[in-house]
């Protein structure tokens, strides 16, 4: 899947995992770019993917440490999206 070029790398890893892209988050994740970057309203790539329902995508970002009690701007957290069980 492309991503515009006119993207920088945060929201270059927001947009897939708004599209559910497993292999495109993988592959910016394995590029450097910051797992638990945010975007102006303080949601990450798990925030993203978790209000999407991209389950794989979640996996992986957890697998990648990303922060599971990151706050965005309204103070929600990836569990207000997505009840995870822990």
């Amino acid at each position: 899947m492309s991503v515009p070029e006119n993207l920088d790398s945060t929201m270059q890893l927001l947009f897939m995992a708004c599209r559910g892209d497993v292999k495109g988050v993988e592959d910016l994740l394995n590029e450097g770019i910051d797992v638990n970057s945010i975007d102006l309203d303080g949601r990450t790539a798990l925030h993203i993917a978790a209000c999407e329902g991209h389950v794989e995508v979640v996996k992986l970002l957890l697998s990648r440490n990303a922060n599971i009690d990151a706050r965005d701007r309204w103070g929600s957290t990836v569990h207000f999206f997505f009840n995870l069980p822990f």
